[in-house]
């Protein structure tokens, strides 16, 4: 089970995860066990050239 923490009661806008071996109703979240680090870069690297262009100037 994978949840944001929004309201400090733990922490503050991390990312929390319970790791308990308990059954679990559902998954609801998707962790990636391998990254195609090249393409990932690649792809990371391209999203921020269009964030950059529709940036306001200041």
């Amino acid at each position: 089970m994978v949840r944001v923490e929004t309201q400090g009661q733990w922490t503050r806008g991390q990312t929390l995860f319970d790791d308990r071996h308990l059954a679990k109703t559902r998954a609801n979240a998707w962790v990636a066990l391998q990254v195609d680090d090249v393409n990932l870069l690649a792809i990371l690297a391209e999203d921020l050239k269009v964030l950059v262009k529709g940036a306001p100037n200041k």
